[in-house]
């Protein structure tokens, strides 16, 4: 096995650390050639994503088409801290649960 347990993509604009409300920078970074090159030489590292993941609103007005895209472009999972603060707990509920489908 390797050195590298786990990589995480981040939702973060480095420069001021504010959070890219829209989720397209960890799309893009799970998309990327870099993350590529990186599996082909690491195997199968899981990829977390961090950054407003239960939060980010995609097409049906929810998370859900979020964090499917997400999953698609390769996500093995989520680091969640500001969805859980949120009041709706059948929204952070169903958030937490489509990780699993």
């Amino acid at each position: 096995a390797g050195s590298i347990v786990a990589l995480v993509v981040s939702n973060r604009e480095l420069e001021s650390f504010d959070f890219d409300d829209s989720g397209e920078q960890a799309l893009s970074l799970l998309r990327s050639e870099a993350l590529t090159s990186f599996r082909e030489n690491h195997g199968d590292v899981p990829v977390l994503v961090e950054g407003r993941v239960g939060i980010v609103e995609a097409d049906g007005g929810d998370s859900v088409a979020y964090i499917q895209a997400l999953k698609d472009a390769g996500a093995f999972g989520a680091i969640v801290g500001g969805g859980m603060a949120m009041i709706n707990e059948e929204d952070i509920a169903e958030s937490i649960v489509n990780w699993s489908l």
